[in-house]
This record gives C-alpha cells, sequence and structure tokens, in this order.
C-alpha cells in the first residue's frame, strides 16, 4: 500500500478467497481498495487450482467462472486473464479460457521456446488459437524466474538490464508465493518480498511495473502462434523420475532452454494412486452432472438445489492439482491430500444418491474405470462404494465410505524417487530371500518408526542430515515395492518370510495369485440385503522346485445393513502331490496423517500397538485400526480360524523444510495360515472388514 507506483496482477485459488474472506477481512479491504485504485489486476484460474485440461469441459468453465465470480463479489473486479496452474499447458486451453470469457493467459516462456520462439523474442504478446476460438499469450522470462530466492534481487535487475538494452519493453514475470516460501527458510518470504519490492524502487527511474491490459494496449502483437504441451522441470522430474536438474542440462552439462518431458497425463501412468484419483473424479463429475441434468427435466425445489450446489462444490475441492503429482515436500505422498480428495468426491457422490433416492440400493456395474484397456467391477451400497479389479489379482483398490467419508484403502505404493538419490550411497540393498542362517526363530521381532508430529515445528529438534549416521539410518528405512498396493492381495508365502523382508519387500513369493488375472464368474444380488461377487483363478505354486497346481475361489459379499464386506476363500489342491504352504491375505489401510494424535492397532479387543512399529503375532482373530482424528475403526477380523498377523507402518521418505524425513502413507496388515493340501483336498478361509464410527474414540497419549 506504501508503493503506489507499482502495478501487479494477482491470482488467488477460490480456497484462499473465501479464508480470507472468513478470516481475515482486513486483507479483503485492502486488496478491494488496491483494485479500485487499479494498482492490482486480478487473474482467474480454476477454483481450487486444477489442471484444467484434466477436467470435463464443463467443470473446467464451471470453475473458472466460478472462482471469477468470487473475485469480482469480494473485490470488486471480475478477472480478465489466466493464471495457469504449475504453469501447465495444453492445447486444448485456448478454446477453453475463450469460451470462460477469459482475453489472454501467462505462459511459461519454455513453452514457446518450444514452439519455435527464439529466446530474445520472449517479450510483449502472441496470439494462438484453437477451432478458431482466440487467445492472447504472455510469455513470461525463464530467467527471471530462476532468480527466485534470497539475496537474488540484483540478479533479476541484471537481467531486466539486459533486457532493455535488447530493446524489450514488456517482460514478464510470474512467481508462486506458496513455492517461494516453500523454497526458503521459515519466515523468510516476507523479508524476501521487501528486498523485492525495495529493488524495484531503487531501479524506478528506468524500471516500470505494468498490467497486462497496459501491455495489450499498447504494444502491438508479435504474431501468431501455436503451443505444443508443456510442464515445468519439477512435474517433469515426478513424470519421468529423473532429478530435474539432469533433464534441464544436455550431456555435455550446457543448461537446455527447455525441457521436453511430455504432458501432465503421464503422472497417471506412473501413480497409479494418482490415476485412481484422477478417475475417480471423472466418475463423481459424471454424476453430479446426473443430478443436474434430472433437475432441469424435472423441476426442482430450494432443497434439492442447495443439495447439487454443495456436491458441485464438493467435487471442484476434489479437482485441486495437488494430490496428482508426487513431490519431495508431499503432493501425492502427502496423506491429507489424498484423504480430502477421496472424501469430497464420497460426499458429492453420496449427496447425489439421496437426492436422487438411490442412496439403499445394491448395485453394481463393469466397466474400464482406471482406462487400463482391462474393465473393473464397481459395486455401490448404502454404506459404500468398492472397486475390484479381477485382472490384478483380483483385489480390491477403493472402499470408499459415505459416513467417513473417505477411501478405507488409501495407501502408497513406495517408489525409488529422484529426491532419494543423496540416499543411495549409504544404503545396504537387501537380498530378495534372506538365507537360512539369517532366519530368526523370534518371530515376533519388533522395531518402531518414529513419526510422532508433536514437535514437528520445533526446528531446534531437526536432525543435521549432514552426518553419515544419519544418513545411513534413513537410507536402511527406504523400501521399495514390487507392485502396486491393493487390499485382499492373495499371496503364498515361502518358509524364508520374516518380518524384515515383508517390511522391505524382499519375501519369497510361491504363487502367482498376487499379480495374476482371476475370471470374474457372477456379480449378483443375493436378496435385498446380500451383494455377492464370485471369482475364480487356476495358479501354480513353485515348491522346492516343483509346481503345485492350485485354484483359489474368492467370494466378495457386500452387506446392506451394515457397512462391511466379507472375503470368503477356497483353495484347492488340484493335483495329486501335496501342498505345503502359507497362504496370506493382504490388506492395506490409510488413516489420517495426524499420526501424533494416536492411531494405534488393538489386537483382540485387548492388546494395542502403535500403528508406526511392526510386529508379528500369534494366533489373532482380529485387529482394529483406530483412529481417533476421524472418530472411527476399521475391523479386520478372521471368520473362521485365528491366524498369524503381520502389521508393518507404509512409510516414505519425503523433504519438509530441507530435512529428510519419513512420512506416514498408511499400514499394512497380512493374516496369515498355513496350508497343507493332499491331493484334491479343499480349505477355506475367510475375512471381514468393517468401519465402525465410534465417538469414544479418544487419542492416546
Amino acid at each position: 500500500r506504501d508503493r503506489p507506483h507499482l502495478r501487479f496482477s494477482l491470482h488467488f485459488s477460490g480456497y484462499l478467497l473465501r479464508w480470507l474472506g472468513m478470516r481475515a477481512p482486513k486483507a479483503i479491504t485492502v486488496l478491494e481498495d488496491l483494485v479500485k485504485l487499479r494498482r492490482v489486476e486480478l487473474l482467474a484460474g480454476g477454483w481450487a487450482d486444477p489442471f484444467l485440461a484434466g477436467l470435463p469441459e464443463h467443470d473446467a468453465l464451471s470453475q473458472i467462472q466460478l472462482q471469477a465470480r468470487l473475485a469480482e463479489a469480494q473485490l470488486g473486479k471480475r478477472p480478465g486473464g489466466a493464471y495457469l496452474a504449475e504453469g501447465v499447458w495444453d492445447p486444448v486451453l485456448p478454446e477453453l479460457l475463450h469460451d470462460a470469457g477469459l482475453e489472454y493467459a501467462f505462459v511459461a516462456g519454455e513453452t514457446l521456446l518450444a514452439a519455435g520462439v527464439r529466446p530474445s523474442q520472449l517479450h510483449g504478446w502472441y496470439q494462438t488459437e484453437r477451432n478458431g476460438a482466440a487467445l492472447k499469450v504472455l510469455p513470461t522470462d525463464p530467467q527471471l524466474d530462476a532468480t527466485i530466492g534470497p539475496q537474488r534481487h540484483e540478479a533479476a535487475i541484471a537481467i531486466l538490464e539486459r533486457r532493455r538494452a535488447m530493446g524489450m519493453s514488456y517482460v514478464h514475470w510470474v512467481g508462486s508465493a506458496e513455492r517461494i516460501a516453500q523454497s526458503m527458510a521459515r519466515d523468510a518470504f516476507r523479508p524476501w518480498l521487501k528486498g523485492f519490492l525495495d529493488a524495484l524502487d531503487r531501479n524506478s527511474h528506468w524500471l516500470r511495473t505494468a498490467h497486462p491490459s497496459e501491455v495489450l494496449q499498447r504494444q502491438p502483437c508479435h504474431g501468431r502462434v501455436y503451443l505444443p504441451s508443456w510442464i515445468p522441470a519439477h512435474l517433469a522430474q515426478a513424470v519421468t523420475g529423473i532429478p530435474a536438474d539432469e533433464l534441464t542440462r544436455s550431456a555435455d552439462g550446457r543448461r537446455r532452454p527447455f525441457t521436453r518431458a511430455g504432458t501432465w497425463q503421464a503422472l497417471l501412468m506412473r501413480y497409479e494412486e494418482a490415476n485412481r484419483i484422477h478417475k475417480r473424479m471423472m466418475q463423481t463429475s459424471g454424476e453430479v452432472e446426473r443430478l443436474r441434468l434430472r433437475l432441469e427435466q424435472q423441476g426442482t425445489d430450494e432443497v434439492r438445489a442447495k443439495a447439487l450446489e454443495h456436491a458441485a462444490l464438493a467435487l471442484y475441492r476434489a479437482q485441486g492439482n495437488a494430490a496428482l503429482w508426487p513431490s519431495a515436500r508431499g503432493g501425492l505422498y502427502e496423506a491429507a491430500l489424498r484423504n480430502g480428495c477421496y472424501a469430497n468426491l464420497c460426499e458429492a457422490e453420496s449427496l447425489v444418491a439421496r437426492t436422487l433416492g438411490e442412496a439403499a440400493r445394491l448395485r453394481s456395474f463393469r466397466a474400464d474405470l482406471d482406462c487400463d484397456g482391462f474393465e473393473e467391477l464397481l459395486v455401490r451400497t448404502p454404506h459404500f462404494g468398492a472397486v475390484l479389479t479381477p485382472t490384478q489379482g483380483g483385489s480390491m483398490v477403493e472402499l470408499g465410505s459415505w459416513s467417513l467419508p473417505g477411501n478405507v484403502l488409501d495407501s502408497m505404493t513406495r517408489r525409488d524417487e529422484p529426491w532419494l538419490l543423496p540416499l543411495h550411497e549409504y544404503s545396504k540393498l537387501p537380498s530378495l530371500v534372506v538365507d537360512d542362517e539369517d532366519v530368526t526363530d523370534d518371530i515376533t521381532n519388533t522395531y518402531e518408526v518414529d513419526l510422532s508430529e508433536e514437535d514437528e515445528d520445533d526446528e531446534d529438534d531437526a536432525t543435521d542430515l549432514g552426518t553419515s549416521t544419519h544418513m545411513e539410518d534413513l537410507a536402511g528405512r527406504v523400501c521399495l515395492d514390487r507392485a502396486t498396493r491393493a487390499s485382499f492381495v492373495d499371496r503364498f508365502l515361502g518358509p524364508q518370510t520374516t518380518l524384515a523382508n515383508l517390511v522391505n519387500g524382499g519375501f519369497p513369493e510361491q504363487g502367482d495369485f498376487h499379480d495374476g488375472v482371476y475370471s470374474l464368474v457372477r456379480a449378483e444380488a443375493e436378496g435385498p440385503r446380500r451383494y455377492g461377487v464370485w471369482m475364480t483363478r487356476e495358479g501354480r505354486i513353485d515348491q522346492s522346485g516343483e509346481e503345485r497346481l492350485v485354484q483359489v475361489r474368492k467370494r466378495y459379499t457386500f452387506l446392506r445393513d451394515r457397512p462391511a464386506v466379507q472375503v470368503e476363500y477356497d483353495i484347492v489342491n488340484r493335483t495329486q502331490s501335496p501342498v505345503d504352504s502359507v497362504f496370506a491375505v493382504e490388506v492395506n489401510l490409510g488413516a489420517s496423517s495426524s499420526v501424533g494424535r494416536g492411531p494405534r492397532l488393538i489386537v483382540d479387543g485387548c492388546e494395542e500397538i502403535p500403528v508406526l512399529s511392526a510386529r508379528c503375532l500369534e494366533d489373532v482373530e482380529q485387529v482394529q485400526l483406530a483412529d481417533p482424528s476421524r472418530k472411527l475403526r476399521i475391523v479386520l477380523r478372521s471368520l473362521d480360524e485365528p491366524g498369524r498377523l503381520w502389521t508393518y507402518p507404509v512409510t516414505m521418505i519425503r523433504d519438509r523444510r530441507g530435512q529428510l524425513e519419513e512420512a506416514y502413507q498408511g499400514v499394512c496388515l497380512m493374516f496369515s495360515w498355513p496350508v497343507q493340501l493332499w491331493g484334491e483336498e479343499k480349505r477355506k478361509v475367510a475375512l471381514e472388514l468393517a468401519v465402525e464410527m465410534d465417538s469414544r474414540i479418544r487419542a492416546s497419549r
């Protein structure tokens, strides 16, 4: 406010605008005054900062228009241009933004370089189009973008001086306040911003700031341009798994002007968890649109109109980009973000079902839900929405609870990531199978991971990652999975299986069922209160170098009257030779990320186990995941006979404020039973997974 000569353009997500309106009304008043004085121009975007090209067109338009209306209502001016989430560009955007009533968009300069524009021409503005719908694009300066950081103001001014000497009248710099703050030490953003504004003031005799509308009025268009798909280096790193600094350098070590790394959709290929969220969002969008069309056809009242509005907002909240891509600081690896997405999607679908009178129905349908070329089965009950994948071991990959709301099975597969490279030199790669002499008889051995969040804000307690001892400790905790995590995964474990090699993913597998293709026999209602899904697989077990043909018959039963699913197994020896193995069922559960608030496992109703410890216990009938933050219990129980329970936390190393640490992603529970079958003999096993809401659960101290 004390620098009246400066001009800026600002973009706020719908989330932030609503938060400011409720929690910081004085800030809204200041911003409104700056807009009225024409010192600030507003930029639009999706209400929840989504990748607009990844949404159904009606959702993308609705998000842009909702954010623009909110900005106009709170700040008195409707935005005329667009800020694109993470700078991601897609060739469909010109028509989409044009149809949303926007005149221009800021575009990363690298996008124009990829289109053939020379570095010396990255100034002013260009025009692009799609199907005749025109959009003005203002390219940012890549070198200016690279000057973000403490004490880099003079470097930015030097670049601007060079641009002036080259005859450029207008250059554009766009920075994300959130990303800038994350790149700095805590509380460093305010001093950095003041220093940046001071640097502009010191050079105001030759350097001026301007609004995009002024640039469009004062400078003629440089010409027409057609831009390819483009993503920034930090997203390219997530897409390829290659460190960003390698992607932006050529073989001789020189920095490349831009990186060709495909599109952001490639994230959906590398990360199945991101693809599940995205495709579930598409399904929920279809449900909300179905409600909208039904109300248009039949007419509506205030109550149903309000339900549609709330369902649409829940959908939009789930469409933000942050949970679709991983980074060292979280993103897809942030359990709270994934939980939030699923919770909002479940809320939207529940609202649709209740409004249309479908909430009490048991139903299912087959479709290629994840767009991988194979059909999945979606089962809906009054309590759940479950996704079963016959081609991925007959497993369950999602169990969306309406009452939580959220996905009970939300977890993450442990992958090798670029930010783990510094740990590789300290790692000791585990053997795939532990030698006989290394197998301990004490199968109740445990270890615990310290992930308490009680002191997460205390910088004095931060660990010095420069010490080799700590790096070795972290490297020893890096575990990678051989396959994407799911639930009700069927395994035949070898005799050398131990708690240690289960945790690190190096346990021996005798069968081919965990990732094999199951045949979907039938899916149908069993009376008015049960819905059954039958699957089967003829597979093989490698037993001391000899194969045994084994059939696994698997039956899911969904209950109408309570939030539970039962899974029954028939294990049949199809040969005349005996089968001697251990049959195990793996279930991966997600809980809230607030591990410091006391999520814990309760075994057989009495013994409590910290959720962050690994254990192997004998003769267990049931285990409960008690989550005080969400007032729920997730109960996994054996319906036939007690079994051995293996449990361990699923964690991933990530960066928090410059420090590498373990982040909790979920917990793996595995019931197992010895299977000794003579020729043609059969063995039965049954489990039940139930979700119980319980306000009496208290956090442990």
